[in-house]
C-alpha cells in the first residue's frame, strides 16, 4: 500500500509529462496490477521471474548463470578495487544457487 500511495503521489506530481515507471521485480500479480499505470504518457517497464499475462509485450530473458550472478553482485556490492578471492566461500555458494 505504500508502494502504491508513494508512487501514485509522485506521478501526480509530474502532471502529463511522458514517464517511464520501471517495477523491478515483481512477483505478486495483484501487486503489478495495482501498481500498472494505463494513462496517455505513461509506459512500465516491469522485470520478474514470472511471466504474467496482460502486459502489452513481454520479453523473455535467461537467468543469470552462476558466474554471471556472482560478478553482477560483486559489481553492485563492492568497490572496484576489492579482491574476490577475499569473500567468504560461503557466501559466493549462495550467490551461485
Amino acid at each position: 500500500n505504500d508502494a502504491f500511495d508513494q508512487l501514485t503521489d509522485s506521478l501526480s506530481k509530474r502532471k502529463h509529462k511522458p514517464s517511464l515507471v520501471v517495477l523491478d521485480d515483481v512477483w505478486s500479480e495483484s501487486v503489478l496490477q495495482r501498481l500498472v499505470f494505463r494513462r496517455t504518457g505513461f509506459r512500465t517497464l516491469v522485470t520478474s521471474r514470472i511471466n504474467f499475462k496482460g502486459l502489452d509485450l513481454a520479453y523473455p530473458l535467461q537467468m543469470l548463470g552462476p558466474e554471471g550472478a556472482r560478478d553482477l553482485f560483486c559489481q553492485s556490492a563492492f568497490a572496484p578495487d576489492q579482491a574476490l578471492d577475499k569473500l567468504d566461500p560461503e557466501l559466493l555458494e549462495q550467490l551461485e544457487q
